[in-house]
């Protein structure tokens, strides 16, 4: 019952979007004529305003924590610039997906056979049509494998937040040994219902982000003004790379696109809701960089929780609200991208219906491992945007 996973949220009720894509995952290929299908697709259906709502707290996540970072790096004149082109571009981007989602249709109901059947619901079906099998291998392979790097990612947050609450009590790697017993068995887990009904937490934790940033700056600003030197621009032409690439992370929404314009009554209006969900985002990340880098200025650390500490080198009230709303978010998020990628994988190399313990792991080692030796978000996060990240979203 797709119902028991839906969320409210300033009066839009939504499934969001990656409980969407883990139970289309566990579709067969070939079952879009079945009636078990077909009831499922008449329960999930979602008006426009409530697809906008579900962009929006798809692409604010965690990443948010590295924005005053990152507009350090730009400094105050080109970041602003280059988050607006990045807007812009994820924008174009979201049209030529609703123009090939259509295409496929188009094909599909021409009498051409696909294993997605009438209607593409999952990233690797665009790649499909035009490239058989091996388009879709591709996909899956390139946008989980992402996934994996975006949950490493997880749990360098988590566990950098769990020695910020903790108040260095609990070291860093202790942590992210702490968090594999947690999250190792769900990751062998198909059945996260109880996971699912906890997503409300990711769509109130996107809302404290921005408030704990943006409380934290500013109360930073009035009682020191801008720390360090002013910069305008980066100091190096190669920064702009980096900066490019996590801003276009933080717009991350591609994967989850033909899902949601899938289960939208109005598919039409899946570009205006894309539209008003992009520049609502753009309008946040430029609030929480801004107020970000104006508390802090140059100083500010690339986990933005770590700037949060006061002159007797406490933690900040601000840096307790934002570090639980990362722990609480995470802890019900990453097991669901496990589920995505493992199904995937399981599905695509494998077989229908698969399910390989040996797989599973080794998908958890690789977050695992780097959340263990790698305790740098923002650079690993340049990293992995840069690599798959533009690869899945822009270049795909």
């Amino acid at each position: 019952n797709t119902d028991a996973h839906r969320v409210s949220l300033l009066g839009a009720t939504f499934e969001p979007a990656l409980g969407q894509v883990a139970r289309k995952s566990l579709r067969s290929d070939g079952a879009e004529g079945l009636p078990l299908a077909s009831s499922l697709r008449q329960l999930a259906k979602t008006t426009t305003y409530s697809t906008f709502t579900n962009l929006v707290t798809t692409m604010i996540g965690a990443g948010i924590v590295g924005f005053p970072k990152t507009f350090s790096d730009g400094g105050w004149v080109l970041s602003p610039i280059l988050l607006l082109t990045c807007a812009w571009v994820v924008m174009e981007i979201g049209s030529v997906i609703d123009a090939c989602l259509r295409m496929c249709e188009d094909r599909a109901s021409k009498g051409n056979r696909y294993s997605f059947g009438l209607k593409p619901e999952k990233y690797e079906d665009m790649l499909e049509v035009p490239f058989g099998r091996p388009g879709k291998i591709t996909a899956c392979a390139c946008c989980n494998a992402f996934l994996l790097l975006v949950g490493g990612a997880f749990m360098i947050l988590i566990a950098k937040s769990l020695e910020y609450i903790t108040c260095d009590q609990v070291p860093y790697r202790k942590a992210v040994l702490g968090m594999s017993f947690f999250f190792a068995p769900l990751t062998l887990v198909n059945d996260l219902t109880i996971i699912n009904r906890l997503s409300v937490v990711g769509v109130l934790a996107s809302m404290l982000y921005v408030v704990a940033i943006a409380s934290a700056g500013l109360t930073t600003s009035e009682a020191k003004g801008v720390k360090g030197d002013i910069r305008y621009f980066p100091e190096s032409p190669g920064a702009i790379g980096k900066i490019i690439s996590v801003m276009l992370l933080g717009f991350t929404y591609q994967m989850v696109s033909p899902t949601l314009r899938s289960e939208m009554e109005e598919p039409a209006q899946f570009p205006k809701a894309l539209n008003f969900a992009i520049a609502l985002v753009a309008i946040v990340y430029l609030l929480a960089g801004v107020v970000g880098f104006y508390g802090w200025g140059v100083d500010v650390k690339g986990n933005v929780l770590e700037s949060m500490i006061s002159d007797e080198g406490k933690p900040l009230f601000c840096g307790f609200l934002l570090s639980g709303a990362v722990i609480a978010n995470l802890c019900v998020t990453f097991p669901i991208i496990m589920k995505v990628a493992n199904v995937a994988f399981e599905r695509t190399f494998i077989g229908d219906g698969a399910y390989s313990v040996p797989l599973r792991l080794s998908s958890f080692s690789i977050s695992f491992v780097v959340g263990f030796f790698c305790p740098y978000f923002l650079e690993f996060l340049g990293i992995a945007g840069a690599l798959l990240g533009v690869t899945v979203g822009v270049l795909m």
